[in-house]
């Protein structure tokens, strides 16, 4: 019993040590685990130490996310105006040679037309500076026809007869474009007649006979004096046509409506922009010496000079008669006129930038808008002895 004790001690105590040299290993693996992770993390700290000492922190101040706009704005403007002294110091230089070579006038000319100032004309800037110059090509061509009257001739004097427009009668209230917008200049320039008065050959007025006035037609006969050509404007877009500052060359019979009608304005346009277009006559009374006919005329006056837009003027018809020896040898009564008998006459045109096809339009009153013939025609040579 007592052996069996002895023994049963002995295998505990051999159990025991050898859970205390098993426990012991272990033991001494947790602390080398524990030493390894603890070099990994003096490692890691002793790094991120290095790092945050290296490091350098930049500290911006409050005011200046405040100021900084303001000063980049400043610079920006100062810049602006740097810039701008610099370029108006070279157009300055640039216009004073200029002026020195060229001379004043044509440097004031270049610049009515040059609208943008950048010392360029483009080719929308350049074509009222074309047409006017065919204007002075027609110009001196019609004086030119002028001075070709044959001193045995027929002469009549025409006078005219103007009233401007009535302002009131406008139906729109245009107060405050009339004051600001420089496209109602010609209007408003437009007080009275481009001529007063006018000597024309006999010859102008046998363009508002028929064509064969061997053969005149009998009373009621409807005859064209100045019909649009057929492709006239087709090749012009709605704008171009409203755009144009001058009236083409007239040509034919337009040539006498057009100097007569410019005795009213310079620039006539004997073709209308738009239908109705030119010119019809009917014969009203036929004897063996003379004819007596009446006559309807469509025509519009363009009233504004480059670089100011144009500003249309159109009135509802010219009406006139004319009694005329049957060989074209004399006039006896001649009268053209717009009828004043409706309480609105006239329709007016004229750009405007915030309209929606671009053009403004309105209708008036005209109290007074006509030529006729002081007397009956008479020989050049009488008028040069008068």
């Amino acid at each position: 019993m007592g052996s069996h004790v002895k023994q049963s001690y002995k295998n505990t105590d051999a159990h025991l040590h050898q859970r205390r040299g098993h426990l012991s290993r272990h033991q001494v693996n947790i602390d080398q685990q524990t030493s390894q992770r603890s070099e990994k993390e003096h490692k890691k700290s002793s790094s991120g130490e290095s790092v945050k000492s290296s490091s350098i922190t930049l500290t911006i101040p409050k005011w200046l996310y405040c100021y900084l706009p303001i000063l980049m704005l400043v610079l920006a403007l100062i810049m602006s105006v740097w810039i701008s002294s610099v370029l108006w110091n070279r157009v300055d230089n640039l216009v004073m040679q200029r002026t020195e070579s060229d001379g004043w006038e044509v440097v004031d000319l270049f610049g009515n037309f040059d609208t943008d100032g950048d010392f360029y004309l483009s080719f929308d800037e350049a074509l009222p500076l074309i047409q006017l110059m065919s204007k002075f090509k027609e110009v001196l061509q019609d004086d030119h026809n002028q001075r070709k009257i044959n001193r045995d001739e027929h002469l009549i004097d025409i006078q005219a007869h103007f009233s401007p427009l009535n302002i009131s009668t406008m139906t729109k209230d245009w107060a405050h474009d009339i004051n600001n917008n420089y496209s109602f200049h010609g209007l408003f320039q437009w007080q009275s007649p481009n001529i007063l008065h006018k000597k024309f050959p006999v010859s102008t007025f046998l363009n508002f006979l028929p064509d064969d006035i061997h053969s005149i037609p009998k009373p009621g006969t409807v005859y064209s004096i100045v019909s649009a050509p057929a492709d006239v404007y087709n090749v012009i877009p709605a704008v171009g046509r409203s755009t144009r500052h001058f009236p083409p060359q007239p040509s034919g019979k337009g040539q006498s409506i057009h100097s007569l009608l410019s005795m009213f304005h310079p620039r006539p346009f004997i073709i209308m922009r738009f239908p109705p277009q030119g010119a019809v006559g009917c014969v009203r009374a036929v004897s063996k010496t003379h004819v007596h006919v009446i006559f309807r005329v469509h025509a519009e006056f363009q009233l504004n000079e480059p670089p100011r837009d144009p500003f249309w003027f159109s009135p509802a018809q010219f009406s006139g008669s004319l009694i005329m020896a049957r060989d074209g040898s004399s006039v006896e009564h001649f009268h053209l006129y717009v009828p004043a008998e409706r309480n609105l006459n006239v329709d007016m045109e004229w750009l405007m930038e915030n309209a929606e096809d671009g053009m403004e339009v309105d209708i008036g009153y005209m109290p007074v808008m006509e030529l006729t013939s002081q007397g009956r025609s008479r020989s050049a040579v009488l008028f040069e002895n008068k």
